[in-house]
């Protein structure tokens, strides 16, 4: 049986896991956190359309030219990018955060593209009536 010794160690250890500072703040050679929303949404969406080592529909690239393409539009090296990736992934409050807004702003995206498929299909259907 555990003894009280035992316990309040334990305990005492599972509220500091619980109590992490979570203002953390991002550190000025870190890509801020709004930005790094729109550069992940962006990967979301190049992984969205690859296929192997190439990008569905392109004959000419592939998807390393595109991950290249990408950081240049967003002003990024490829090593600030990585190293930004690192600090968040080290940081889980932080990049859970982060996280959930690309998923959140993927999902309207998302909802916004069905309500325009939808109609358009509808639009195309009253064309062939």
């Amino acid at each position: 049986m555990l003894s009280i010794a035992r316990i309040i160690p334990l305990l005492f250890l599972l509220i500091l896991v619980s109590c992490k500072n979570k203002d953390v703040k991002v550190p000025e050679e870190v890509i801020p956190e709004d930005k790094m929303i729109e550069v992940m949404i962006d990967v979301h969406l190049l992984e969205g359309a690859r296929s192997g080592n190439s990008i569905i529909g392109s004959d000419s690239l592939y998807i390393q030219d595109y991950y290249e393409g990408l950081l240049q539009d967003h002003d990024l090296t490829v090593e600030e990018y990585q190293q930004s990736f690192k600090w968040y992934t080290e940081h889980p409050e932080v990049f859970k955060d982060v996280y959930q807004r690309v998923m959140e702003r993927l999902s309207v995206m998302e909802a916004e593209a069905q309500k325009k498929a939808k109609e358009e299909f509808e639009e195309d259907q009253e064309v062939i009536d």
